[in-house]
């Protein structure tokens, strides 16, 4: 392949690259502040094995696909200079999550780490193309509204946000003793119907709480 024809897959690939990080930032977004709008106004999302944050996870993972959304558009022109410290930010961000979801007890599915393989991969094909004269004569350093003080703005709003969200959380109003076990009782007698026979000489009658606890009610079976 001559050598035009390589800087223009070059572009391609990066265009695809940014367009691709993009695109995995808006839906993660949308995704997450979903999911959170869904547990506030269902209680028993969790029961469905779908994953439920709470409004500080959910701020840390908009405010990197914030970061995706920023870095993607600027990857996907293909005249950045700074293309592949772009892509090892985007790299080390995605690995900073994903200790973070496993650190919280989250779940992580095969997708994340596609994305992650995926961005390792761009990063080893603009390392090759690094090599290439005709590539980097063509790289500059474009001006963006987002300039480095930009960056540090973003930075402090984001802590005074995250502050602001942990109280929230902290703070929140959880369910108390006295409603936990009268949902348990709710719950076992909708699955089982009282009474009933547990072995051959005893039945169980009744659950009720009593003094933020759980009593269980017995009788023997009489035998004549």
């Amino acid at each position: 392949m001559d050598k035009p024809h390589k800087l223009e897959k070059i572009k391609k690939n990066l265009k695809t690259t940014g367009d691709s990080v993009q695109a995995i930032g808006w839906i993660t977004i949308a995704g997450n502040i979903g999911l959170y709008i869904w547990s506030i106004l269902d209680e028993n999302m969790s029961q469905l094995g779908l994953p439920v944050s709470d409004l500080t996870g959910t701020l840390l993972i908009v405010v990197a696909m914030i970061v995706f959304i920023v870095l993607g558009k600027r990857i996907s022109k293909g005249i950045d200079r700074n293309i592949k410290l772009y892509l090892q930010v985007l790299i080390g961000l995605s690995l900073v999550l994903l200790v973070w979801v496993f650190y919280s007890g989250g779940r992580v599915g095969i997708l994340f780490f596609l994305v992650i393989l995926y961005l390792i991969s761009s990063l080893i094909s603009i390392n090759k193309a690094m090599k290439m004269e005709e590539f980097t004569s063509t790289l500059t350093s474009p001006s963006y509204k987002l300039t480095k003080d930009g960056w540090k703005t973003f930075a402090g709003i984001v802590t005074l946000l995250l502050f602001m969200t942990f109280y929230i959380d902290v703070n929140k109003p959880g369910i108390s003793n006295a409603e936990l076990l009268d949902q348990t009782i709710r719950d076992t007698k909708a699955e089982i119907t009282l009474p009933i026979e547990v072995d051959e000489v005893t039945i169980w009658t009744d659950i009720q709480a009593e003094e933020n606890a759980l009593h269980y009610y017995y009788c023997k079976v009489p035998h004549f």
